[in-house]
């Protein structure tokens, strides 16, 4: 078995459009710099790729203009390529958010996809003779879900009205799953997977960071060496975020924090891994899925309900926008696993209820599990069917621009996937 890490600084300049929070933030300092980062691995000649870019969303175009550009270089098929975005609310300007009239930059997007492939080039070019470990462990204290069910029937987002929670709409997952890398008895790199919304810079949100994931690379950096790559594959967290409701005030941890605790907790597990080898399997597929379509009648009572509530332009912007500019009803992503001996990797386009990570784990073939999130398409928000009965409030599915699959094709997304991974097992 071959493998090897590559990073590129993707950090661009001052004044870039950074996505999330719904109104135009412009980037005016540095926090962390940015990095799209590959792991490369082989085995019997055949091959898989995993890239994390340290953006909001990854939208198609850029999925498809790194993986053509990978396969010229190198010859691997885009089929064994998986390329997500870690959802850092501060990270790179390379998506729009016409809803609110703000836009990436296009010249430094350009470089950028160059620069997110030249990753896994260059990853490829170094491969090396290794061997492989897989460790869990569970985070504690960080993450939390969002949504609520509610004492009068509804379903609620970010409700700090605790007295009138009934539950939680979801538990969070807590693993922390690891694939370490040694080669020559030294740790050169790791890829991991967590489930919490990357957006735990809000006290400094002016500035690019790659959020908690950035703080996990620098202490694994200061462990291991300057050369260890650590590969953030961010978990279903589309309704877990990192702030504890039930305390008075609500109280989260700072991204340096959560990044050091997470650090701290991969380093100790590993320690004690069990060896993976085995054959590379990768299956990779297009599913086409619903869209989101409102009748006249149905956008006009849906205006009116958000005015009532007078719940904020942006849900009212997100929705007009996408009842006016959505022509086409259908969307076509990827589904992919990539499986490395008894680990299997599943991944999801957009951003998943963690309901996908618990379901995905417990229906997976595979003696290890990573799911992962916010790969090789745009999705936007992913619910399961229970957040669309009556009464639901939920943030998530009312913003349709920023949620635009219909209601059924969250299970056909699941569907696939387990049956890709059943495929290739």
């Amino acid at each position: 078995m071959r493998a090897a890490f590559y990073e590129c600084d993707i950090t661009p300049p001052l004044g870039g459009y950074m996505e999330g929070y719904g109104f135009k933030r412009l980037a005016t300092d540095v926090y962390d710099r940015l990095y799209a980062k590959a792991f490369v691995i082989e085995n019997n000649d055949s091959y898989a790729v995993m890239i994390s870019l340290d953006a909001d969303d990854m939208h198609d175009e850029i999925y498809e203009k790194a993986t053509k550009r990978i396969y010229e270089y190198t010859g691997i098929s885009p089929e064994c390529v998986c390329i997500c975005a870690t959802h850092s609310h501060t990270g790179a300007p390379v998506t729009d958010s016409p809803e609110i009239k703000c836009f990436a930059d296009t010249t430094y997007k350009d470089v950028a996809i160059r620069l997110i492939a030249d990753s896994a080039i260059l990853a490829y070019k170094r491969l090396e003779e290794c061997s492989a470990s897989f460790s869990l462990t569970h985070i504690d204290g960080v993450s939390y879900c969002r949504d609520s069910y509610m004492k009068d029937g509804t379903i609620r987002s970010w409700c700090s009205d605790v007295d009138n929670i009934e539950r939680d709409f979801a538990e969070p997952d807590k693993d922390l799953s690891i694939l370490m890398i040694e080669s020559n008895g030294k740790k050169i790199g790791a890829i991991y997977n967590f489930s919490c919304h990357l957006d735990t810079v809000k006290d400094r949100p002016y500035g690019y960071s790659g959020d908690y994931a950035s703080q996990v690379a620098k202490c694994l950096k200061e462990k291991y060496g300057n050369d260890f790559v650590s590969v953030y594959l961010p978990g279903p967290a589309g309704d877990i975020n990192h702030i504890n409701r039930y305390t008075n005030p609500p109280s989260s941890l700072t991204h340096r924090e959560i990044g050091s605790i997470i650090a701290d907790g991969l380093a100790e597990a590993t320690e004690n891994g069990v060896k993976v080898e085995g054959e590379i399997r990768v299956a990779r597929e297009k599913l086409t899925v619903p869209k989101k379509q409102f009748t006249q009648e149905e956008f006009e009572a849906l205006l009116r309900e958000y005015l009532d509530e007078r719940s904020g332009n942006f849900i009212y912007n997100n929705l007009t926008h996408y009842y006016a500019t959505t022509k086409e009803f259908t969307k076509d992503v990827y589904l992919q696993v990539i499986a490395i001996g008894d680990l299997g990797i599943y991944t999801y386009p957009g951003e998943m209820f963690v309901d996908y990570s618990h379901r995905t784990k417990e229906a997976s073939p595979y003696k290890y599990t990573m799911v992962v999130q916010e790969s090789n398409a745009f999705g936007g928000y992913v619910a399961p069917p229970r957040a669309y009965v009556p009464g639901s409030k939920l943030y998530e599915i009312r913003a349709a621009y920023s949620g635009p699959l219909a209601p059924e094709a969250s299970e056909m997304l699941y569907d696939k996937v387990i049956e890709l991974g059943e495929k290739i097992k």
